[in-house]
Formats: C-alpha cells, sequence, structure tokens
C-alpha cells in the first residue's frame, strides 16, 4: 500500500473506468498523513464483508466513502442496480454519490471532447439509488405492500396530539395535562414538541408494548380475546402483559428523562399515545419513526420479499452509522444480514457491505 504513495503526497489508485490507463490523484487538501491515507486506502480497497469507518469530525469519512463506491464500480465488484448510498438527508447521500461519480468520470479538463462525452454517456448511465433511512423503508412497504401507507409530517403530528390532548380534557382527564404544561413553562408549543419527541423516541427505541403497536385496532381486540378466557391461563397471561407493559412504560419514561424531557411530559405522552395511534389506523397513515419497523415486520412475515430484497442489494453503504436508530439497525441487519436461517435458500449472497 505504502508504495502507492508518491512523492508528490497523493495516493493513486487505477479506478477510472474512463482512461483505464491513467490513474487517479485525490486531492491533496483531503489528505491526512500517510499512516490515516494508507488506511483509508486498505478501506477503500478491502474486500471485507462488512466495513466501518470510525474517526473523528473532519477526518474525510464521507470522501472515503465515495472513493469506496467508485472502487466497487470500477473494479465490477457491484453494480449500481445492486447498491444503495444512504445518510440522513437525502442530500449528503446525493453528495456521496456524485463525488463518487467525478472520481470515477472528472467533469470537465479532457481536450478530447470525444473522450468527455463517452465519459457523460457512462455516467449518466450508472443509477444508483440514493436516499435517506426513512426514504428505504418506505420504498420497501411500497413495493412489497399495499402501497397505500401515507406519511405525516411533523406539523400533522403536532396537530393530531394536540386534538389527542383537546379530546383528553373532554374526558376530565385535566390533571396530568396541567402538571405536564406547568413542567413546560406554561407553553403549549413547547409541550407538542416534547410529546413529539417522546413518541419518535419511544417508537425509534422499538420500547412500545404490543398493545402500543402500530395496528392499535388489532391489538384491542386481541385484548379482549383474553379478557374473554375464563380459565385460569387466559388470567395469567392478561396478569403476565400487564406486568410487561408496566415495566416498559417506566423504562419509556426514563429515556425521556434522560433527554431532558420532564417526567409528567413523558406520562402523558403515554396516556394519549392509544389515541394517537387510533388516528394512523383510522387514516391509514404513519410517522416518520414508524417506516423502519413498518418495514422489518412486512419483510419479516413476507420471506419472498426478504428473499428479493437480500438479492437485489449486495452493498449498502451508510454514512453517519452512530446516528441509526434501533428499529433502522434492526432493518439493515435484517436485509443485508438476516436474522433467521434461510433453509429454503442456501445460495444467499453473504458478501454485502455496510
Amino acid at each position: 500500500s505504502r508504495s502507492k504513495i508518491n512523492n508528490n503526497n497523493k495516493i493513486k489508485t487505477k479506478i477510472n473506468p474512463r482512461t483505464p490507463n491513467q490513474s487517479i490523484s485525490f486531492p491533496r487538501e483531503e489528505k491526512r498523513d500517510n499512516e490515516d491515507d494508507v488506511t483509508q486506502l486498505r478501506s477503500i480497497q478491502s474486500t471485507s464483508p462488512a466495513i466501518l469507518l470510525q474517526s473523528g469530525p473532519g477526518t474525510g469519512k464521507s470522501h472515503a466513502l465515495s472513493r469506496r463506491i467508485a472502487h466497487l464500480l470500477h473494479t465490477k465488484q457491484c453494480s449500481s442496480q445492486h447498491m444503495v448510498v444512504l445518510s440522513f438527508t437525502k442530500s449528503d447521500a446525493v453528495r456521496i454519490t456524485e463525488r463518487a461519480l467525478d472520481i470515477l468520470y472528472p467533469p470537465g479538463g479532457d481536450e478530447d471532447d470525444d473522450v468527455e462525452n463517452e465519459g457523460k454517456m457512462l455516467r449518466d448511465k450508472i443509477k444508483i439509488w440514493s436516499g435517506t433511512l426513512h426514504s428505504f423503508a418506505l420504498s420497501i412497504l411500497h413495493r412489497y405492500g399495499d402501497n397505500k401507507t401515507r406519511v405525516i409530517s411533523a406539523k400533522q403530528m403536532k396537530q393530531r396530539v394536540k386534538r389527542c390532548l383537546q379530546q383528553q380534557q373532554q374526558q376530565q382527564r385535566n390533571q396530568l395535562y396541567a402538571q405536564a404544561l406547568n413542567e413546560s413553562n406554561q407553553s403549549l408549543s413547547k409541550l407538542l414538541s416534547h410529546i413529539v419527541r417522546c413518541i419518535e423516541l419511544w417508537k425509534e427505541a422499538d420500547l412500545l408494548p404490543p398493545s402500543f403497536s402500530y395496528s392499535i385496532l388489532a391489538a384491542t381486540t386481541a385484548s379482549s380475546s383474553l379478557n374473554n378466557h375464563s380459565n385460569d391461563d387466559g388470567v395469567h397471561r392478561q396478569l403476565r402483559q400487564q406486568e410487561e407493559e408496566a415495566n416498559v412504560k417506566r423504562e419509556c419514561v426514563e429515556l425521556s428523562m434522560r433527554l431532558g424531557i420532564p417526567e409528567n411530559v413523558a406520562l402523558l405522552s403515554l396516556d394519549i399515545f392509544p389515541d394517537y395511534q387510533k388516528m394512523h389506523a383510522t387514516a391509514g397513515t404513519a410517522d416518520p419513526s414508524d417506516l423502519s419497523l413498518l418495514a422489518y415486520n412486512l419483510l419479516s412475515s413476507n420471506k419472498h420479499a426478504l428473499y428479493h430484497m437480500r438479492n437485489k442489494l449486495h452493498q449498502v453503504v451508510l454514512d453517519e452509522y452512530q446516528d441509526v436508530s434501533v428499529s433502522q439497525h434492526a432493518l439493515l441487519r435484517l436485509v443485508v444480514r438476516g436474522l433467521t436461517n434461510d433453509n429454503d435458500h442456501d445460495d444467499d449472497d453473504n458478501d454485502q457491505l455496510i
């Protein structure tokens, strides 16, 4: 690897399909010391099934991801239709992809117009799906599900929470509301923001008990069926479920408080949550934080869809991995590595990358 660092302190790798006999030198301003350069180069050219780039901000992780994508495409280890690039904003994901294509096909600077036009034509043929984890999960739901899931915005979430609070006041459940509003400095806007944050947090952490699941109507039916049992087994199951839900609710409140959300606000959020989910079930909508868990459940229950996804995705390039939520991580593991044994499909490709 060190032999590939020349006297001008530029890493060179032969990854340009437009001019295969020429090497690509990365700009001097992107370089660190030689040891860091070699480490990055080793990551870019690695054949390991999974790679984690761990470094501080501003050390070139995103640039290394772009060079990794360019390397995989040029060496034909992966075609563009079998790769996705994920980040926490679509613009960041697109920027990583565009930078990789710039490495493969540098824009302008060629004296030969025919060569430049050929490079542009080749670049235009490369289509890499780039977007956020939320949009990735939504694409799974639309492709393999009923294609009717609508995602509401943060503003719509606050409006629904406000309607839930109004219903609560009509039912004379005012004491907890008054305490939560007091902890929010008598600011309704701040209270709504806190409640929305609690809902997002619990869904992303996959903490909610079964009766608080997305399909609240199905959960209510299941709960009613338990109540219809007259034997001891039915009573014991119901008691175990109640105990489990009490523990989970306690964890939800503790997690919210660790992130600076007042206790009574968290308790109020739990109190209105079933009504909030009923609105989703009635309208056929979902929060952005629902999408990963919904996609996970869909693929877990549809083996054909899961098999198709695993065959389609050979490389998953993810930026800002440390910010992935529990439900997002579960979805990625299911798609990339798998948490179940596929006895019916022994030819699954495990050479995949996060």
